[in-house]
């Protein structure tokens, strides 16, 4: 049903960028947003600026994302984000 909130999408984007792991180096952020009809959390892209996982073979944060539907919205959130800039 969605993120779980697992954080591996950080985790591999701040490996990617920097070769380690630590959620202040990562481009993708989870963030819990209580729409009123309970929490729900959800991908934000922030500083350093998405590569797109430049050199890599895919989207790290979303090739290593667990639950399908967790998937399908970070990768629906970064075309999203894409097309806005």
């Amino acid at each position: 049903e969605g993120c779980v909130n697992c954080h591996i999408c950080e985790m591999v984007c701040s490996l990617h960028h920097t070769g380690s792991f630590s959620y202040q180096h990562a481009s993708i952020r989870i963030q819990a947003t209580d729409t009123g009809f309970g929490i729900v959390k959800r991908p934000l892209l922030e500083a350093p600026v998405c590569d797109r996982c430049a050199g890599e073979h895919g989207l790290l944060c979303i090739k290593y994302c667990p639950p399908n539907k967790g998937r399908e919205a970070v990768a629906a959130f970064i075309l999203r984000k894409e097309a806005s800039l």
